[in-house]
């Protein structure tokens, strides 16, 4: 049996909003990892940035700009980018890996702002937001796409229950709205649009992730002392306080284990989503 090894890394790019306006800046995270998750530090990386458009066969990029982008020691860097023109602006990322084979990585933002429906794919109805999470109080940014506009789409916001609903007229094929993130969608609802045109239903869905640091306690422990013998007592003190520092009672398990345990596996129990763990949609509109 002979194994052949194509690449020695991979790159990744996320831009921190996926819908701005146009000449908003956002900026966009740039890491290289070898197949052992080892940082690619002072690697040269070509970038290549653009809008997208749709000719009626095939996507092409225009109005392209390059640069060059060099990792710091931990194999990451970030850009600083904006654009005046409207569309799916692209980030295209392309480097070597050491042993010469090229490595590439894609990331798009929209850019709000009036299009024509040609310079879309063939689009139903989509549904897209700005940010991967957002905390109670944001506002969210929701983009809308069809490539027959005219009708109105009814949103709403799903989960173990109805919480709101909303009409949106669609005057163009990509309309953009805001918001406002409550604290009862914590910590998922699920975005649906439904539309009706020329005699066909379309629908389109994306997930919303809510935080909710109210929900979390901190939690400090603190010995009598650093070092004991066998048979020895030892007192721990247990404070928790909310997200805030403000003193909370709170009803807490300790364990005393052995430290090696954490040498052959580490403990990520993540007890917060244990707690309040992700919902199903349990609503159909």
């Amino acid at each position: 049996l002979e194994l052949k090894v194509l690449h020695d890394g991979s790159f990744a790019a996320r831009a921190d909003r996926y819908v701005v306006d146009t000449d908003q800046a956002f900026e966009v995270a740039v890491r290289a990892a070898s197949v052992d998750d080892q940082p690619m530090d002072g690697q040269s990386l070509d970038v290549t940035t653009g809008i997208e458009r749709w000719d009626g066969k095939n996507y092409s990029l225009y109005h392209t700009e390059a640069q060059k982008l060099t990792l710091d020691s931990t194999g990451t860097a970030k850009l600083s980018l904006k654009s005046s023109r409207p569309g799916s602006y692209v980030i295209r990322v392309r480097g070597k890996d050491r042993r010469g084979n090229v490595i590439e990585a894609a990331e798009y933002v929209w850019v709000d702002g009036r299009i024509d429906a040609g310079s879309l794919a063939p689009t139903p109805l989509k549904l897209e937001l700005d940010r991967k999470q957002y905390a109670p109080g944001d506002r969210a940014k929701i983009l809308i796409q069809t490539d027959q506009p005219g009708g109105s789409v009814l949103l709403a916001m799903e989960g173990d229950r109805l919480y709101d609903t909303r009409v949106v007229p669609m005057t163009s094929p990509s309309v953009t709205i805001e918001w406002p993130v409550s604290e009862a969608y914590s910590p998922n609802v699920q975005i649906t649009a439904s539309y009706i045109r020329e005699k066909s239903f379309r629908t389109g869905a994306d997930m919303l992730t809510v935080t909710n640091p109210r929900r979390d306690l901190k939690i400090s422990v603190e010995p009598s002392t650093e070092q004991t013998g066998p048979g020895q007592t030892v007192t721990y003190r247990v404070r928790t306080t909310t997200a805030d520092g403000q003193p909370t009672p709170a009803e807490v398990s300790l364990a005393v284990v052995d430290e090696s345990i954490f040498a052959l596996a580490e403990d990520r129990l993540d007890l917060s989503r244990e707690f309040y763990p992700m919902r199903y949609n349990a609503v159909q509109t």
